[in-house]
């Protein structure tokens, strides 16, 4: 790809974009939410977004942790992956830990990006720890990790009310 001429010169994030060539890489970005919903607008809203990329599932005190043959079920969870780079096709494969790969094809444009948004409803959880999420642009491979802690619920400790303090009429 050649840069385009343009009337007036252009800077910033504008320049930036037609200046790319074919050897830049595609850059992608992850986000993980308990839901992730594109809007008409072209906007993508996240509900519940785990920023930090730690997942605290919450079970009983008694509780046995999950395993492979008794998961616990996350009834909502959502990966966004958001794709920039060079103009071009491009084949995309995702796999979240050894799942079987999902498979697209996107068309980027400089200055653009492309959002992917996968819904797992449920997401089972066999273990808890770092998880992986494994993106292949073009055979190229891109991991990103996650983690799924325990949480344990607790009663809030109680406080005590404060004293109702009462007017006292003016003498």
């Amino acid at each position: 790809m050649t840069a385009k001429k343009t009337a007036a010169p252009v800077t910033g994030e504008v320049a930036r974009a037609r200046l790319m060539t074919a050897a830049e890489s595609v850059q992608i970005r992850c986000l993980i939410a308990d839901d992730v919903r594109a809007e008409h607008n072209g906007k993508t809203i996240g509900i519940g977004m785990y920023l930090d990329n730690v997942i605290l599932m919450e079970v009983s005190a008694g509780q046995a942790d999950p395993t492979p043959k008794a998961p616990i079920a996350m009834h909502q969870f959502a990966v966004v992956l958001t794709f920039t780079g060079p103009e071009g096709d491009y084949e995309i494969s995702f796999k979240l830990g050894d799942d079987k790969p999902m498979e697209r094809s996107i068309h980027l444009i400089p200055g653009n990006s492309v959002n992917l948004i996968w819904h797992f409803r449920p997401l089972l959880v066999a273990s808890f720890g770092i998880k992986r999420i494994t993106v292949l642009v073009d055979k190229v491979e891109h991991v990103f990790a996650f983690e799924v802690r325990r949480r344990i619920p607790y009663a809030a400790p109680q406080l005590k009310p404060a004293p109702r303090r009462t007017r006292r009429p003016k003498q």
